[in-house]
């Protein structure tokens, strides 16, 4: 998950989804506060994030969900304890 955060709207920084069995490559370009994209991560795919364009920088949240029952609630919580520390 990638939800944009900055404040002005800024030039460049699409994320792309690349699938390594065919190469087809989806770009997402999500440049205004509050877009945000929810993306599968799987061996089978690459993503990456193009530069940004000019002076208005790119902020974003990137977050993820796990799956096999875990409580999301205590990964954010561990996940914000490491960042205080």
């Amino acid at each position: 998950l990638t939800i944009n955060l900055s404040s002005e709207p800024f030039r460049g920084g699409s994320f792309q989804i690349r699938s390594k069995e065919t190469g087809k490559v989806s770009t997402v370009t999500g440049t205004r506060f509050g877009d945000a994209c929810l993306f599968r991560i799987h061996r089978s795919f690459q993503h990456r994030a193009l530069p940004v364009e000019g002076v208005v920088p790119r902020c974003v949240y990137g977050g993820w969900f796990a799956g096999g029952g875990a409580d999301y609630r205590e990964i954010v919580r561990e996940t914000m304890r490491r960042v205080e520390d």
